[in-house]
């Protein structure tokens, strides 16, 4: 697996097998998911990303996030939820905050890893 890229919320994506060009896996840190993405990294860059850009990146909350905050997140940054959707976080501009997306991703996985009694 390739991890190749993230978005403003830190969700994660990657490449399970490039060679073979099987799905593009999207890591979702804010509900503890991963979802699958049909077609090889070329078709989720050119018809994904363009054709379904609400769903894949959330534009949309994107677009209201940076309108009601001013915000930006830079490259190593993420809009990230102060209570994660999977205790029960509302997904909703008011329970965004900017963090390092390394921090983001450590603190999430360490309370997934303990409900999940590992």
């Amino acid at each position: 697996m390739i991890c190749f890229g993230y978005d403003w919320l830190g969700r994660a994506f990657a490449a399970e097998n490039p060679e073979k060009g099987n799905h593009i896996l999207m890591f979702e840190s804010g509900t503890g998911e991963v979802f699958n993405i049909e077609g090889d990294i070329i078709s989720f860059h050119n018809d994904e990303l363009v054709r379904y850009g609400d769903v894949s990146l959330a534009e949309g909350f994107f677009s209201e996030w940076q309108k009601e905050t001013g915000l930006s997140v830079k490259y190593n940054k993420c809009a990230s939820y102060k209570i994660p959707l999977f205790l029960n976080g509302k997904d909703e501009i008011d329970n965004l905050y900017v963090e390092d997306i390394d921090v983001s991703w450590d603190i999430f996985a360490q309370i997934l890893n303990k409900i999940r009694g590992r």
